[in-house]
Parts: C-alpha cells; sequence; structure tokens
C-alpha cells in the first residue's frame, strides 16, 4: 500500500516539474519576444552624445590685446563684445588714408582744371593759326600781284619806257614782300605747332585724370584704401556673431594676436543635434 502512494507521488512531481518548466520556457520566451518588441519599436542606446558646432575665433588683424571680455566657459549673446585689439596703427592707416583720398580729389580737379584751360588755349590758337593762314592768303596775292608787275616793268625798262627808280622801287616792294610772305609762313607754322603741343598737353591731363565714364579710377582707388582701412579699424573689436559658450580660452590682455590664429572657441547655442549608436535593424523603428 505505500509502495503504491510513492509511485503516485513520484509521478506527480515529476508531472509538476514538467509543468513548471514548460511554465518556465514559455515565461521566458515571452519575456524575451516583449523586450525584443519594446526595444524594436522604441529603440534605445547607452553609447549617444549631445553635441554643438563649434567655431574657432581667430583675429582678422594683428596687434595687442588691450581688452579682454570673456572667461572660458561665459555664455555670450550675439553681438557682445568679446575682445579688442589696439586700434591705434589702424586709425593711423585710415587717417593717412582719407587725407590720400583729399589729395586725389584736388588732382584731379587740378588737372581737370587744366584740361579746360588746355581746350580754351586750343580755341584761342585754332584763331591765331586761321588768322595767320589768312595773312598768309592776302601776302601771296599782293606777292603774285608784285611779282606779276615786275615782269612788265623790266622789259620796258630795257626799252627805257620806265625810269630806272621805278625798277627799283618795283623791286624793293617785290622783296619786302616775299620776306613778308615768309615771315607769315612762319607764324602759320609756328601756330600749328602750338596746337599741336596744346593738344598733347590736353590728351596727357586728361590720361591722367583716369576718368572712365562717370569713374574716376583715381578717387575710386583711394577709396577702396579708405574702405579697407575702415575695415581694419573695425576688426580690431570682436563680437560675438551668434549666442553661444566661450571655450579652450588660454590668453590674456597684453598677449600679441596674430591673424588667423585661433584664440579660443564658442559652442554655438543655436543648434543642438544627438549623436547616437544604433544598430541597423532598428533604423526603421526611429523617427
Amino acid at each position: 500500500m505505500e509502495n503504491n502512494d510513492h509511485s503516485v507521488n513520484l509521478k506527480q512531481r515529476i508531472m509538476l516539474g514538467r509543468i513548471i518548466g514548460t511554465l518556465i520556457v514559455l515565461g521566458a520566451f515571452s519575456t524575451g519576444m516583449l523586450v525584443w518588441r519594446i526595444n524594436y519599436q522604441h529603440p534605445r542606446t547607452n553609447d549617444a552624445m549631445v553635441r554643438a558646432n563649434i567655431v574657432g575665433i581667430a583675429p582678422e588683424v594683428s596687434g595687442r590685446i588691450v581688452e579682454l571680455h570673456v572667461e572660458d566657459n561665459q555664455y555670450v549673446k550675439q553681438g557682445d563684445l568679446l575682445y579688442v585689439i589696439d586700434p591705434r596703427p589702424y586709425q593711423a592707416k585710415l587717417a593717412q588714408a582719407k587725407a590720400e583720398l583729399l589729395v586725389a580729389e584736388k588732382e584731379v580737379d587740378s588737372r581737370r582744371a587744366s584740361s579746360g584751360s588746355a581746350e580754351l588755349a586750343i580755341e584761342r590758337l585754332e584763331h591765331q593759326r586761321a588768322a595767320a593762314e589768312a595773312e598768309v592768303n592776302r601776302i601771296e596775292a599782293e606777292d603774285e600781284y608784285l611779282h606779276s608787275y615786275l615782269e612788265r616793268l623790266e622789259p620796258l625798262a630795257e626799252k627805257q619806257y620806265v625810269t630806272a627808280d621805278q625798277l627799283k622801287q618795283a623791286r624793293s616792294k617785290y622783296a619786302a614782300s616775299r620776306a613778308e610772305l615768309a615771315d607769315a609762313r612762319a607764324k602759320e607754322l609756328s601756330a600749328r605747332s602750338a596746337i599741336d603741343e596744346a593738344k598733347s598737353d590736353s590728351r596727357r591731363a586728361v590720361s591722367l585724370i583716369a576718368q572712365v565714364g562717370n569713374v574716376n579710377a583715381r578717387i575710386e582707388a583711394a577709396k577702396a584704401v579708405v574702405a579697407a582701412a575702415e575695415l581694419d579699424v573695425e576688426y580690431c573689436s570682436v563680437r560675438a556673431p551668434f549666442d553661444a559658450y566661450v571655450t579652450n580660452l588660454n590668453t590674456r590682455e597684453g598677449e600679441y594676436a596674430k591673424i588667423g590664429t585661433q584664440m579660443f572657441a564658442l559652442v554655438d547655442d543655436r543648434h543642438w543635434y544627438v549623436i547616437a549608436n544604433f544598430k541597423e535593424t532598428y533604423l526603421q523603428s526611429i523617427r
């Protein structure tokens, strides 16, 4: 009787063990499926970091730092003054550039006045040349008449139809006419040469003015130098280009800053983003 009871209890225990084992396996399977489903629908990872853009701040002019308005890890707003480089050398260059612009403007005005005077001189010389040419034409006509008159008298003098004094007087008048004609031609030639020289001076004056349409090259070049000098003065005061945190600051007032050499950096506070490591199988579930 006891053996039968012991056999029944053993079978019940075996059955109970199998049931419990089956429940454990089913529970583990269900738990695994549930965890997998949760991870698939809502992926998560411990390998992630929050980041922002970092912009290096370097001066655009060289010089000694006379003002430093920030500390490491300080928060700054857009437009806040970060540091100031000694502006005095660049202010001196700006003053020199402005003075050279004034000189260029005065020289251009002077050359324009000279060009106007040259045009007036050319006009006056043209009148003188025209008068000299008219005088040459008048004397040539008179010279031709005196020459013809002398040719008529000479045969008559040989036949003693005219006196020797009359012939001598005619020859003297013709010689004087020839001399007067030579002088008038020399004056006309001189007037033409003076006109050519005045025109050459006018062209040279126009070239020195360097005017192209409504733009004067010399004045524009001087203005460009002034604009560059103004930019250098403006670059001496460096301001925050956006809201940011100051980082990697290892400089102090009195240090010499060089063009293009980074002094510190700004962590851009406008845009933050996350970099995370996920398995490729989870990419479809990431929104």
